[in-house]
């Protein structure tokens, strides 16, 4: 806010904005609230396509005024056609300081808010989100070479969908999953493999997870569990508790141990390459029915 602007130059920058809020009004974006912090809540090719909607020609403006504004950084011209000029952050930060629209606090209780507070670590688990991390602890999906891969053949991701089913229709039947329904997760209407649609919209999961969950690029999914084959016992009591929670029922301890293990043996062959997935063995199925008893009991 250091900058002076003259009376025309100021009116110029004010119908940069006034393109912009209106081109964020006409997508139903714009809520009561400042366009810099509303362009900050969407995706980048939506941010993208409002500002690209919202410049203004080179022809239409005092040269004058238009270096001036340019020089100051307020406006800029577009990436892919020089004759037009579109406002940037700051241009927009300036007119919002200047008609008490935002300030420099808010704009921080803004940024702490979204990407410092760990208000998502907080929030349980939804019903899916239960579903999708029950499946891959009974599938022993414990490391970058056990992991969910959603580029594999429409076989394997065929087979991860019965078991998402097969873990619902558990979680259902005990009474872990009450709200969502089948239908909510297997019959949805979308343009792509429901197994692709599920696991990669899980963008609070890691969050929520302290990390344990993870996204490691190439549409590659798994739980953080291990180090170089050894289970880290606190981070699987930590997942199964975030599933089961408040749940007094002990007796389907033996009936969640042996779901788990016949979930491993017979469908994990099917999505994971067994001369990498290591985590089958008597071994490992002591370690989990270990961490399920403490889960429940402790």
């Amino acid at each position: 806010m250091t900058q002076i602007l003259q009376a025309d130059d100021i009116e110029v920058l004010t119908h940069f904005y006034k393109k912009l809020s209106d081109s964020l009004i006409q997508n139903g974006l714009l809520k009561p609230e400042s366009c810099l912090i509303r362009l900050l809540q969407v995706k980048s090719n939506v941010r993208l396509r409002i500002i690209q909607s919202s410049v203004i020609s080179k022809y239409l403006i005092d040269n004058k005024i238009l270096k001036n504004i340019e020089k100051q950084g307020y406006i800029n011209q577009t990436q892919y056609d020089v004759e037009n000029y579109a406002i940037t952050a700051k241009g927009v930060y300036f007119h919002e300081c200047l008609n008490n629209i935002l300030n420099e606090y808010m704009l921080i209780d803004f940024i702490d808010n979204k990407w410092f507070d760990f208000v998502d670590s907080r929030k349980p688990l939804s019903e899916k989100e239960k579903v999708i991390l029950f499946s891959m602890i009974t599938t022993r999906a414990f490391s970058q070479n056990s992991a969910i891969d959603l580029k594999m053949s429409d076989l394997v991701l065929d087979n991860w969908k019965e078991i998402l089913e097969e873990s619902f229709n558990f979680l259902s039947h005990y009474g872990i999953v009450t709200k969502v329904k089948s239908s909510d997760l297997f019959n949805l209407n979308v343009n792509e493999r429901i197994i692709s649609h599920l696991i990669r919209h899980t963008d609070l999961i890691p969050k929520k997870t302290k990390g344990i969950y993870v996204a490691f690029g190439k549409q590659k999914y798994y739980l953080n569990v291990s180090d170089t084959g050894v289970i880290n016992e606190d981070k699987l009591v930590y997942l199964l508790r975030l599933i089961f929670n408040e749940i007094q029922n002990f007796t389907i301890i033996n009936e969640i141990i042996k779901f788990c293990k016949n979930i491993s043996y017979s469908k994990a062959f099917m999505v994971f390459d067994l001369h990498q997935h290591i985590f089958n063995s008597p071994k490992y199925d002591d370690i989990i029915e270990k961490v399920i008893r403490e889960t429940l009991f402790g």
